[in-house]
């Protein structure tokens, strides 16, 4: 069995950013790429994002592949692959993580959405095609 790293990505959500009805995106792996080092928070579409983990170097490109949607975590896990310079036939993942604070739910939307056990998984290969909502809730 081939073992796969994960490096992780953790998002900070400040909700009186948010706007209703906008939608949000992945972050371009570009951006992600370019704050590899970064231990401060970055920004990407009015999100603030931060890697968790850093066990090896990226290489000079990676690319944006998968988005999934855990319903009981309520949790937005983007993902980014490279091949792995080591091991022939595998790749290495980068994996950027959204979870709202508890005065915040995160909808999908968009076709390329489909149902998996643990919730919902866009696998168009394109941030842009994989939109979510991010809905705060009203204080009693």
């Amino acid at each position: 069995m081939t073992r796969i790293p994960v490096i992780s990505l953790v998002l900070l959500l400040f909700s009186s950013d948010l706007i209703a009805g906008q939608l949000y995106f992945c972050p371009p792996a570009e951006l992600v790429k370019e704050n590899e080092k970064n231990i401060s928070p970055w920004k990407s579409n009015k999100l603030f994002w931060t890697i968790s983990y850093r066990g090896w170097p990226y290489p000079e490109k990676i690319a944006f592949d998968q988005v999934f949607f855990f319903i009981k975590e309520n949790k937005i896990d983007c993902r980014y692959k490279w091949i792995n310079p080591k091991e022939e036939g595998t790749y290495l993942w980068t994996s950027v993580d959204l979870n709202p604070d508890a005065n915040a739910k995160i909808y999908v939307t968009g076709e390329h959405w489909k149902k998996i056990s643990q919730g919902m998984q866009c696998s168009s290969g394109r941030p842009e095609t994989c939109a979510f909502e991010i809905k705060v809730k009203k204080a009693n």
